[in-house]
């Protein structure tokens, strides 16, 4: 009984470890980051590579991953999950780049709204965290009224990133 009691639970943390490296293999381990830095490198689609402010650059993000029409609470949780997202990847570091203007990491454009403007201006600095680390903060345009835990979709477990139930009304990804 005992043998088999060791063996289970070894097994059980043979799981969970290799969980957890696979999480860490593909970047959804915790970040490490836990400052804000004032600006980031932006990979440019003709090739460059431009510093900007990360509100500037956000400023730029927001609008393009959400309606500048949508309620100002919305904007504002766009603005802090686009931050957190953005500082916590360095998905072009082979040409000195932290993020890209493209759907890659997240979209972008010069065009400024208003709306979008405030709404990354409000939480200026601010992050999700989990035991201190930024996140690397996933969001998505469209669910089937249940989003999905991350091993589900990328076979490592995040404890952060848990399935809930989503009041969108959809019930089909299509």
């Amino acid at each position: 009984s005992a043998v088999i009691e060791r063996k289970l639970i070894q097994t059980a943390e043979q799981s969970a470890a290799g969980q957890v490296g696979a999480a860490a293999s593909q970047g959804l381990a915790a970040s490490g980051v836990t400052v804000v830095p004032g600006s980031i490198r932006v990979l440019m689609p003709d090739g460059s590579v431009a510093t900007m402010d990360l509100d500037e650059y956000l400023k730029g993000v927001v609008p393009r991953e959400m309606s500048p029409a949508w309620p100002a609470e919305a904007l504002r949780a766009q603005a802090v999950a686009a931050r957190s997202y953005a500082i916590t990847g360095a998905g072009h570091a082979d040409a000195g780049a932290d993020v890209c203007t493209t759907t890659h990491c997240q979209a972008w454009s010069p065009v400024h709204y208003d709306t979008t403007d405030q709404a990354v201006e409000a939480t200026s600095g601010v992050t999700a965290r989990y035991e201190g680390n930024v996140i690397r903060a996933f969001f998505h345009a469209h669910c089937d009224g249940h989003t999905r835990d991350s091993e589900a979709v990328w076979g490592g477990q995040v404890a952060y990133l848990r399935g809930v139930s989503c009041p969108c009304g959809f019930t089909s990804l299509y």
